[in-house]
């Protein structure tokens, strides 16, 4: 589990080789209960913010509804909620 790398491909084209320092790798028996644990923490943040959200494999989408009138209250709520995942 160290010294991995990994490489993006699209549209026929290879990134170069860029260093992964964490993660599990593809297939391993400790990834589905490691993405448990890492949604989990996320889906709290989110909730915490009332923001809605689906999670799926490395997909996250996070959401709110709002009237037009509303928008930079709920750009608000979003950039905060973003903060925190990050942090």
């Amino acid at each position: 589990m160290s010294d991995r790398t990994q490489t993006f491909h699209v549209n026929g084209t290879s990134s170069d080789q860029l260093p992964v320092s964490c993660s599990l790798s593809q297939g391993s028996s400790a990834g589905p209960v490691e993405f448990i644990a890492y949604t989990e923490d996320v889906s709290e943040v989110l909730n915490r913010h009332g923001v809605q959200h689906h999670l799926y494999a490395d997909d996250k989408q996070a959401y709110v509804n709002t009237p037009v009138s509303d928008v930079p209250a709920a750009r608000a709520t979003l950039e905060g909620c973003i903060s925190d995942v990050s942090d």
